[in-house]
């Protein structure tokens, strides 16, 4: 998990059912890479030593490596049956019954499984190494939402953040910021399905101060225009992410953009203006002459109504 949030800017709270069968075999790997080294090293592992649990082979030596090595590929297959789904729960229930019956199993066959002793703490300690492994992973994933860059930003930096929040929160969209704050489009092999179709995302301007930002903003308006208008929102959350979490007195334990963004969300065209983290933030629409389909983001020309189309939105932040 550490490797994907940090290393490859995966958010692990959104992964799919492909990629927890990836995360899978991977920690299948690791485990294959790892214990037999353990075993053959020290005779334990990390959670068999807080347990007095220790692996030797039938003369009371710590096991080969390559004995150990075939002690986890069996277990992995004949224990774990490889995680397949329905084959994975005979495997262990059938492992169950026969450990419960006394029999040997399949890996035990040629090591041995000693107990130190049962002292008491032994499970203490268990219980809170889990417990402790648990915030490990949350403190993680909370780590992972920051900002890649933070205090006083430029607008390389900026856009960096942005680009960052997009893909870690799975915007597909079809353009990112380069270093000069401008859209590109996105370098992406094959043929992907972008959502938002051909409309074109606003573009963002800053005011800058030797050489850091000191705001960003973005303006638009359309005349009687008969296409679906934006609201934009993905892109006002995202630039929202990309700034208030770069400032220096952002904390995780106090992420007051959250309430802010669901808002930006559930309610598009809404007004609003908010102070978050010494970073003034203000949206202003205007429109007349569209209705309809504001819950999904967009307005589309009322041509019942014999009235001039107009669409204007104002958004800023600034410190």
């Amino acid at each position: 998990m550490v490797i994907q949030a940090f290393v490859f800017n995966i958010n692990v709270a959104t992964r799919t059912s492909g990629g927890n069968i990836l995360d899978t075999f991977f920690i299948y790997f690791l485990m294959v890479l790892i214990e037999p080294f353990l075993l053959a090293a020290f005779g334990t592992t990390p959670g068999k030593w807080l347990l007095g649990l220790y692996i030797t082979d039938e003369a009371g030596k710590k096991t080969t490596y390559s004995d150990a090595l075939s002690r986890i590929l069996t277990i992995l297959w004949r224990g774990y049956g490889l995680s397949i789904p329905i084959y994975s729960l005979v495997r262990q229930w059938k492992s169950y019954k026969d450990c419960a019956a006394g029999e040997t199993l399949d890996w035990e066959v040629d090591s041995i499984i000693r107990l130190k002793d049962e002292k008491k703490w032994r499970i203490a300690s268990y219980v809170t190494g889990y417990l402790a492994l648990f915030a490990v992973i949350i403190l993680m994933a909370g780590i992972s939402t920051m900002a890649k860059n933070r205090g006083d930003i430029t607008v390389a930096e900026f856009s960096e953040n942005y680009n960052k929040f997009e893909e870690y929160y799975l915007f597909n969209h079809s353009k990112v910021l380069n270093d000069d704050g401008e859209w590109v489009k996105r370098e992406q092999e094959g043929n992907v399905i972008y959502f938002g179709g051909n409309i074109e995302p606003p573009a963002f301007e800053y005011t800058v101060e030797n050489g850091f930002m000191t705001g960003v903003y973005f303006s638009s308006e359309m005349v009687n225009s008969d296409t679906w208008i934006p609201s934009y929102s993905d892109e006002i959350v995202l630039s929202i992410l990309a700034y208030v979490r770069a400032q220096e007195n952002y904390s995780l334990f106090k992420n007051d953009e959250i309430d802010l963004i669901k808002r930006i969300q559930q309610e598009p065209f809404s007004n609003f203006k908010q102070t978050i983290h010494g970073v003034t933030i203000t949206c202003e629409y205007t429109y007349s002459g569209y209705t309809g389909a504001t819950s999904f983001g967009f307005l589309n020309p009322d041509n019942e109504v014999d009235t001039k189309k107009f669409y204007s939105i104002d958004f800023k932040q600034v410190i």
